[in-house]
């Protein structure tokens, strides 16, 4: 049954004549296995949509080869077993060839993917909203749509075009497919060119998929643009970081603490300006021990510095007055951005990926160059000098960015339009 046709047994009518859908979520990863940006966003989306009305139930691998249904937030997630679960992210013993496999495996291996439509159909899903598939197969795409249920792929990697996901290697960013990603990832984009629809995470996203994909099926002509949201928990935490206790002013990093993030040159640029000399900086998240230490060693013998390792987020929001998203890569939305700036916190965000879709220049923060490293230094400086005069205006603007573009509502609102068919 196609989704908004009235059926037997289903709710009564929910907002705008719309009847309640069941909607499949489908990702690679999930809680407890992994709890990244792709996994809270899921959910997020997920419980909007739910709290609209309708049915939702989230559908992923465990990792852990033991297949079981449990209920998070209300929301049903089951975990299915499939060939490559040893592969998953989720086992830090895991081997280059166990990254190799966890990609080209489920495409490329004779009966390699895990076919999970027989419980999409068991579900009685209306539409299968697929995120990322590496591990599972993007064959799926298919056997959903073999099975009269339409697609929605939601994008917030790189994954069909790059066998490693980020269109980044040796520092540089990737303006076009390299021959191995074109070999290996052949099949995998043949497969996600079969959906019926596509929701892009920011337009940056479209822009590469459109021109580093020109014969992608429906994508061109059924592609949307919706940011991903903040959690309803996140939204009423966040509603209580209104003021700060500390004395100065303190600049703030979050994330994983790994070259891409480009927390190294962060740290260089605090030390060699004078920002160091009139606040200080806060470096929030974990990486790999020795990536980690080679940071620290950097930071050793300024007092101006701060290593807080894990942290949690809304504590961490209240501790500090500015945000830095240094990245190198292509982010496609970093999450951090619209999470501080709904915490009333101005955001300083490089040119890459979709970053800059996070801020209203001058307004809600401001953009830097990488490629010019003093730039950061000299964004830094000129927020500090606007935040000690400033009456809670940038706080204000902020906040208002991150409820127009990442309320929950708002997100549910236009999913559920590309969701209807």
């Amino acid at each position: 049954v196609w989704p908004g046709v009235w059926r037997i047994g289903a709710d009564s009518a929910i907002g705008g004549g719309q009847y309640a859908m069941r909607i499949a979520l489908v990702n690679n990863t999930f809680e407890p296995f992994q709890v990244g940006g792709a996994e809270k966003s899921m959910l997020a989306r997920a419980k909007g949509l739910a709290a609209r009305g309708h049915v939702v139930r989230i559908f992923t691998l465990a990792a852990d080869g033991h297949a079981r249904i449990r209920e998070l937030d209300d929301i049903p997630i089951v975990y299915f077993k499939g060939r490559w679960a040893k592969c998953s992210p989720w086992h830090e013993d895991r081997t280059r060839l166990d990254k190799f496999l966890w990609h080209a495996g489920p495409e490329w291996v004779p009966g390699g993917g895990t076919d999970i439509s027989v419980l999409i159909e068991d579900f009685a899903a209306d539409v299968v909203n697929f995120a990322n598939l590496p591990g599972i197969g993007y064959e799926n795409i298919l056997s959903v749509r073999k099975a009269g249920i339409p697609t929605v792929m939601t994008i917030a990697d790189f994954a069909p075009l790059c066998i490693g996901t980020t269109m980044f290697r040796s520092g540089t960013e990737c303006r076009t497919r390299c021959l191995s990603c074109r070999l290996i990832s052949s099949q995998r984009l043949r497969r996600f060119n079969l959906a019926d629809r596509y929701v892009f995470v920011s337009r940056h996203m479209q822009d590469t998929y459109h021109r580093l994909n020109p014969g992608g099926g429906n994508m061109k002509s059924n592609s949307h643009i919706i940011f991903n949201g903040l959690d309803k928990t996140f939204l009423e935490a966040g509603r209580q970081v209104t003021g700060r206790s500390h004395e100065g002013l303190r600049i703030g990093f979050m994330g994983q603490l790994k070259p891409t993030k480009g927390v190294e040159l962060l740290i260089r640029q605090f030390l060699a300006s004078e920002v160091s000399e009139s606040a200080t900086l806060r470096i929030a998240g974990v990486g790999e021990e020795t990536y980690t230490n080679h940071l620290q060693e950097l930071a050793k013998g300024s007092d101006r510095i701060e290593f807080l390792g894990w942290s949690d987020p809304i504590a961490f929001y209240r501790s500090v007055d500015l945000v830095v998203v240094p990245s190198l890569w292509a982010e496609p939305l970093p999450r951090i951005g619209y999470e501080a700036n709904y915490c009333g916190l101005p955001v300083i965000v490089s040119n890459r990926g979709g970053c800059p879709e996070l801020v209203e220049t001058d307004k809600t923060g401001s953009v830097f160059d990488p490629d010019d490293p003093d730039s950061l230094s000299r964004e830094m400086f000129k927020w500090i000098e606007r935040l000690q005069g400033d009456g809670g205006e940038i706080g204000l603007r902020a906040k208002h960015k991150a409820l127009r573009d990442h309320h929950p509502e708002v997100v549910a609102d236009r999913y559920e339009q590309v969701l209807t068919f």
